[in-house]
């Protein structure tokens, strides 16, 4: 049996007709507060802390320019500005096909090593047109060529013959009270620095590397010890 109640709500058996319907599709809720997601203000949108993030900002860009300036700034002094001259010696000579005449003139090959040192780290050396000269007047100088090399930081050996090298050795003007002869080495030729920044231009190099005593035997002894005043002018 149906009733109606004063609502004009059908109900069975006392129940609500879409009773069973309600609790199988219950309503959702809607509690104060749960559907509202509150979102904290994000640091940009207060000023003062845009201003100490600006800030920040600009000290840690000042620091890495300051330090990118100071390795540029050391670069270009240690590659530039701070260049040394090469050290230049002769290492060894030696006399090698003597041939001695009645007229006491003596003949022979000289065979040279060269010692060349380059103190830079950051710059290398090329050197060109290289001459090493023996004279012993001021009349007959007697040469030998070093080939064009590239040089780094280091040290390296050339050798060098100097063919047909003969001296009169009965002029005394240019023995020694031991009966020697003075034999005067030099070097000459071109020398360039380059290094990250720049090359410089080709310089003149002239170099005095002592002197070689000579008996007439053909025996030599130097101070192979000391290295050779060098002497470098900027070629414009």
């Amino acid at each position: 049996m149906s009733a109606q109640n004063q609502d004009d709500d059908q109900v069975v058996m006392g129940y609500p007709v879409d009773y069973f319907q309600r609790q199988a599709e219950p309503e959702p809720r809607h509690d104060e507060g749960q559907d509202i997601i509150t979102i904290p203000p994000s640091p940009c949108e207060n000023h003062a802390s845009k201003k100490c993030l600006c800030l920040t900002c600009f000290l840690v860009s000042f620091l890495l320019t300051a330090v990118l300036l100071l390795f540029l700034i050391l670069g270009y002094y240690f590659t530039c500005d701070n260049n040394k001259s090469p050290d230049i010696k002769i290492e060894s000579v030696t006399a090698s096909e003597i041939l001695a005449f009645p007229n006491n003139t003596v003949w022979a090959n000289w065979h040279l090593t060269i010692y060349f040192h380059n103190p830079n780290t950051f710059a290398s050396i090329s050197y060109t047109n290289i001459q090493v000269s023996a004279s012993s007047d001021d009349e007959r100088t007697f040469w030998g060529s070093v080939d064009s090399f590239d040089q780094k930081k280091g040290v390296e050996r050339r050798n060098v013959g100097i063919f047909g090298l003969w001296m009169d050795m009965e002029k005394e003007k240019l023995m020694t009270d031991a009966g020697e002869m003075v034999v005067s080495l030099r070097i000459n030729g071109e020398i360039r620095l380059e290094n990250l920044f720049k090359n410089h231009k080709w310089q003149k190099l002239d170099a005095y590397c002592g002197s070689v005593f000579v008996k007439p035997s053909m025996t030599l002894w130097w101070d192979g010890s000391a290295g050779c005043n060098i002497d470098i002018d900027l070629i414009h």
